[in-house]
């Protein structure tokens, strides 16, 4: 345990200026890291830095974002310029990266004018990073090989990038006008991942959860279809008694609908009687924003807090649950997706216990590139925590869970809400019915005949 780390379980508050880099404004310093990484793992990174392009794929759980982080501290340490992208503000910020949009400065009229704008991104870019492949859509891939090519004057697949790829189509899809469409079904998708230009590799060991019954039912979940003794398992967690609350965390709810979400967080807090505190998000605007008006700047805050998963005005009282948003100090417990109970209040900030420390949350920085713009954007990196929507909680692993499942619709999100638990003890079910555990056939034959590596 680092000297750090023993003075934050000490409950020292942590630095107002700690810093977390969101929009490879500035490279991350690289880091020596060691790890044992088994026979997938290491196939995948030493496919990585033969320049293949790379599918990295796997159920919830088996530890992707893990291997994406160590294969990108190894590629910078060989003096590589990687940009790390994801599909959502809240999967971008878990690695490190930008949206897609952002990093590209991509506007999505765009994408139906068929405008290409080219970005100096791309030029002297080695790698490009794109994680929750599964939610693109075949229209934003095109477009950014289009851009890429003329950015870089290279009629290449995306200019001559190398392409690393990371999600779980058997998750929440992409839709585009309504219309589905898997970047997979693309000729050029087919050309960069055949057997000459890239390759695949399927993690299978599950690290989120241990309890093996509760692996193979995802796993069938996953697939779309579940046994008779494993629908008895479900019913028993729609039948499980009132959890203990004596440490005063309560389950995080996941709901399908953003507004049902928002409707149990307020009224959550409300039944909270004590007095209420506002924390106002902040945005300060860097180079290249002389010409934007108060108006456009305005959208940009709206739009950067949105893709963060975060408000404007931040409503806390004592006695809320809340959870971090930021990264602060892993090895302490103090990461993104950690959830608490706000103490108190002293000096106008929050004081929060955590499973295993106490710490006062201060303001939190993230420099990120919006359209061109450079954006410092300050706030206290919190958010209520008593729900969540399914899609904004792809990529977490939640300790305290209850799904309700009562308006869920999409292929891939029963299966993707189930797999954010970490075992059948923490986890609750509300209206289930079997009918929600379902999968594309596109998906299905897209796995079935994946050549791996």
């Amino acid at each position: 345990m680092t000297k750090r780390t023993r003075e934050i379980l000490q409950e020292e508050p942590v630095p107002k200026k700690h810093m977390q880099e969101c929009g490879n404004v500035q490279e991350e310093p690289v880091q020596e890291i060691v790890v044992n990484l088994n026979e997938e793992q290491q196939s995948a990174l030493d496919y990585a830095i033969l320049k293949k392009n790379l599918f990295l794929t796997g159920s919830a759980g088996t530890g992707k974002s893990f291997l994406l982080h160590y294969i990108i501290a190894n590629l910078r340490k060989s003096a590589k310029t990687v940009v790390v992208t994801a599909t959502t503000g809240i999967a971008a910020l878990q690695v490190g990266g930008s949206t897609l949009y952002n990093a590209f400065s991509i506007h999505p009229k765009n994408l139906k004018t068929g405008e290409v704008h080219a970005s100096k991104r791309w030029n002297n870019l080695d790698v490009l990073v794109i994680d929750e492949i599964s939610m693109i859509g075949q229209d934003l891939f095109l477009y950014l090989d289009k851009q890429a090519q003329k950015s870089r004057n290279n009629k290449s697949p995306f200019g001559g990038v190398q392409l690393i790829l990371v999600g779980d189509f058997f998750q929440l899809p992409p839709i585009c006008d309504g219309v589905l469409s898997f970047v997979f079904q693309l000729p050029l998708y087919q050309r960069m991942f055949d057997v000459h230009n890239g390759v695949s590799v399927n993690l299978t060991e599950v690290f989120r959860q241990r309890d093996k019954s509760f692996v193979d039912l995802l796993e069938n979940m996953r697939r779309g279809k579940i046994t008779s003794a494993q629908l008895k398992q479900i019913e028993r967690l729609m039948n499980q008694p009132p959890p203990d609350f004596s440490n005063g965390i309560k389950y995080t709810k996941l709901y399908g609908r953003r507004d049902d979400v928002d409707k149990n967080n307020q009224e959550e807090l409300y039944k909270i009687k004590n007095e209420s505190n506002i924390f106002k998000a902040t945005c300060t605007f860097g180079s290249k924003s002389e010409k934007l008006s108060q108006k456009e700047k305005d959208k940009i805050q709206t739009q950067l807090l949105n893709n963060m998963s975060m408000t404007k005005d931040l409503e806390l009282r004592e006695g809320a649950q809340v959870m971090l948003t930021a990264n602060l100090a892993v090895e302490a417990g103090l990461a993104n997706g950690s959830r608490g109970i706000v103490q108190s209040f002293q000096d106008g900030y929050p004081i929060v216990q955590f499973k295993n420390c106490k710490v006062q949350i201060f303001e939190h920085e993230w420099i990120v590139e919006h359209s061109g713009v450079t954006v410092t954007v300050r706030i206290v990196p919190l958010k209520l925590a008593y729900a969540l929507t399914i899609h904004k909680s792809q990529g977490q692993s939640i300790d305290l869970l209850e799904i309700d499942l009562g308006k869920c619709w999409e292929c891939g999100q029963c299966y993707t809400a189930f797999s954010r638990a970490t075992s059948l003890e923490t986890l609750r079910v509300k209206n289930f019915n079997v009918n929600a555990i379902k999968t594309h056939q596109a998906v299905k034959d897209f796995y079935d005949n994946l050549v791996l590596c």
